[in-house]
């Protein structure tokens, strides 16, 4: 009985030394995490006035300069950098950014000025 009883107190002891490290892994990986959340929501903080900035250019635009935009043979990169970003978060979702593709895709679409 008392070996019985020694072999449990063995296992219990090595279950404790286990549970003990595991609950020191959690603390760590609960600090970082709690460190990530923190940066996370200042970056979101940060964001916000661009995203409401960006919200309120959206009202400007207008049908007129998307076709301006749509006759242009070649734009500059930055136009066709802007309008790739556009086609990637439309719905049609294309990572594709051939000028040609971007005014078919993108500036052909009639609901373009509602999904902006």
């Amino acid at each position: 009985m008392i070996i019985v009883i020694t072999q449990k107190t063995e296992i219990a002891v090595v279950q404790q030394a286990s549970a003990a490290k595991k609950k020191k892994e959690l603390d760590e990986q609960s600090i970082i995490i709690e460190k990530e959340e923190l940066e996370a929501s200042i970056a979101l903080q940060e964001a916000i006035p661009a995203l409401e900035a960006a919200k309120l250019a959206l009202q400007n635009v207008k049908k007129k300069d998307l076709d301006e935009i749509k006759a242009l043979a070649q734009p500059l990169a930055a136009i066709i950098n802007v309008c790739a970003v556009c086609l990637y978060l439309s719905p049609k979702n294309s990572s594709n950014i051939e000028w040609p593709v971007i005014k078919s895709a993108l500036l052909s679409d009639i609901n373009l000025i509602t999904n902006l």
